[in-house]
């Protein structure tokens, strides 16, 4: 089954026990008439959200969609393009700053527009809005803190990335009178809506400009062949969870990035 996907042409490798992998291939039968025969989906070894330590969400998708038989069999290509969210999801989740980077000392927090209460649990609901903020992280001197590019962007749970803040106008910070602020609002703002599931919001900091933002965090599952950035960070993550191949050189040391997963939910 498995050999059908022809995951030779992804990043994916196959394993031979479900105890070293990080997804499965589940399937099941479907015994109504007008139903597919048969339905797949990528799951991730144990699909308990109990197998978690208490209050920690996991960050990557308990499972996929469903995708049912086609009328020329598998859903080979279905089952490719969720695979190729999952890998997007993985490597962005891996993706790790220069050692050598001085953390930058703001963290990405939402503010619930309704009550004005910054978000404390892991849970939203559809059609909650909420501002984007920075926030001082406990315990760090805000004294002499070199501004920084920002760019706030969500990838769902099927691998969808979206650009919510950061088009390279005004998007520098802190500002001249902030510099000392424990909360510094963003001008932008996001509504809860589908797919409800893990959502992960980024907030990246870099001493540069990113080339053409809206190309870098606006994706699919799958990437289609384009132009490459002309900057070294910006190839680097264009290339972040894909199977593009190449080793990005002179990516400079001077950035950052934070992550804060959410579970997304319909509304009540």
């Amino acid at each position: 089954m498995v050999g059908l996907l022809h995951l030779g042409h992804t990043a994916a490798e196959t394993e031979d026990s479900p105890q070293k992998a990080d997804y499965v291939l589940l399937g099941r039968l479907c015994p109504a008439p007008d139903a597919a025969a048969a339905e797949y989906s990528w799951a991730l070894p144990d699909l308990s959200e109990d197998a978690m330590p208490r209050g920690k969400l996991s960050a990557l998708p308990l499972r996929t969609d469903w995708f049912g038989d086609t009328a020329s069999g598998v859903p080979v290509a279905p089952l490719r393009n969720a695979l190729a969210g999952l890998m997007r999801i993985a490597g962005w989740l891996s993706l790790a700053p220069p050692a050598l980077d001085n953390a930058w000392p703001y963290e990405l927090v939402l503010q619930n527009t309704n009550t004005k209460q910054i978000l404390s649990g892991q849970e939203v609901r559809g059609g909650e809005h909420y501002n984007l903020m920075l926030r001082a992280k406990p315990g760090v001197s805000l004294t002499n803190v070199s501004p920084r590019r920002v760019y706030v962007f969500v990838i769902d749970s099927f691998g969808q990335g979206t650009l919510v803040f950061g088009e390279n106008l005004q998007n520098e910070f802190p500002r001249i009178g902030d510099d000392q602020a424990e909360l510094i609002p963003l001008t932008a703002a996001v509504t809860i809506s589908k797919p409800y599931g893990i959502d992960n919001y980024f907030l990246l900091a870099s001493a540069t400009p990113i080339d053409n933002p809206d190309t870098v965090f606006n994706f699919s599952d799958v990437r289609t062949r384009g132009s490459q950035p002309a900057d070294p960070l910006s190839r680097l993550l264009v290339h972040t969870g894909t199977a593009m191949r190449g080793t990005v050189t002179n990516v400079p040391l001077n950035w950052s990035i934070e992550r804060l997963t959410l579970r997304s939910r319909q509304p009540e």
